[in-house]
């Protein structure tokens, strides 16, 4: 849908019409990147015989601006409904709420393609970006260094879904973020790298080193998350990954690497770079952090 819109350059308010019984909180993500991206709204509708239970409405309204969602009700749904749509987090109990999702500011953040005959795409939108492909590319803005016992501290969360044409995928396929490097050395191995794969892994390879690499955490690519935390001191990088919590499970899956430079390169002011890997996945990156100390 966002490829259709882009390639017409669709300029004309949007509304994309769903209905209720479909809106599960497992699908719930989709729906607000394609709002996101799209500038679009949703129209949820329901029909009398669906038996769509309240709460599934109420996340719905909570997940998303009051703006950006209408509902088309039949009367009896409408009753119980209306009571709880102004502050829908009262019929809602406490563990369906989930977290707010960070802004991707536009001041801090840029998206291009440096290669236009290339199958990349990027879809940058204000709270989520979705990449796939070498030359798609996310930089941050603005140059940073660190200053003498200073670090910069990056975090997010990256969800990989297949290429609707690929059902094979390489365990080698994933999201690279790059410290110390331009855009023109990205296909030099430049700077230092930290790579998540769709399998779990988490590694960092600097200019000239071997890739260090930790056990593998989880298999199966298809619409799992994974939030990260990289950390570079002055001559050290770590990078830690961990897998979204599922039903069943106590703790996370995690897994971290450590790599200390052999040379210390942070004295020059560097951009963040992200992309992906490969065009076979779109990596779907939200809650965006990047702070200097």
């Amino acid at each position: 849908m966002c490829e259709v819109i882009k390639r017409f350059n669709l300029k004309q308010p949007m509304t994309y019409p769903v209905r209720a019984i479909l809106m599960k909180a497992s699908t719930l993500a989709p729906f607000k990147w394609l709002c996101d991206i799209t500038c679009g709204t949703l129209t949820v509708w329901s029909a009398d015989s669906d038996g769509v239970p309240l709460t599934q409405l109420l996340l719905v309204r909570n997940k998303f601006p009051k703006s950006h969602v209408y509902f088309d009700l039949p009367d009896t749904v409408e009753k119980d409904f209306d009571p709880f749509k102004d502050d829908p987090t009262s019929g809602l109990e406490g563990n369906t709420l989930g977290s707010c999702t960070k802004v991707l500011h536009e001041a801090d953040w840029k998206g291009f393609v440096d290669d236009a005959g290339d199958d990349s795409r990027i879809y940058l939108g204000t709270e989520t970006v979705v990449l796939s492909g070498h030359h798609a590319i996310l930089m941050s803005r603005n140059p940073m260094n660190i200053s003498d016992g200073g670090e910069i501290n990056i975090s997010g969360q990256v969800q990989f879904v297949n290429s609707p044409k690929v059902c094979d995928l390489k365990t080698n396929e994933g999201l690279e973020i790059c410290l110390h490097a331009t855009v023109a050395e990205l296909e030099h191995s430049s700077g230092v790298r930290c790579f998540i794969g769709v399998d779990g892994t988490a590694s960092i390879r600097s200019s000239g080193s071997d890739e260090k690499e930790t056990e593998k955490t989880a298999s199966g690519p298809k619409s799992r998350i994974y939030a990260f935390h990289i950390t570079h001191t002055d001559d050290t990088v770590s990078l830690k990954i961990t897998e979204e919590k599922r039903s069943g499970q106590e703790i996370p899956m995690c897994t971290s690497t450590f790599f200390k430079c052999n040379n210390p390169v942070s004295v020059c002011a560097h951009s963040v770079i992200m992309r992906m890997n490969t065009a076979n996945l779109f990596g779907v990156i939200q809650d965006l952090n990047l702070l200097v100390q």
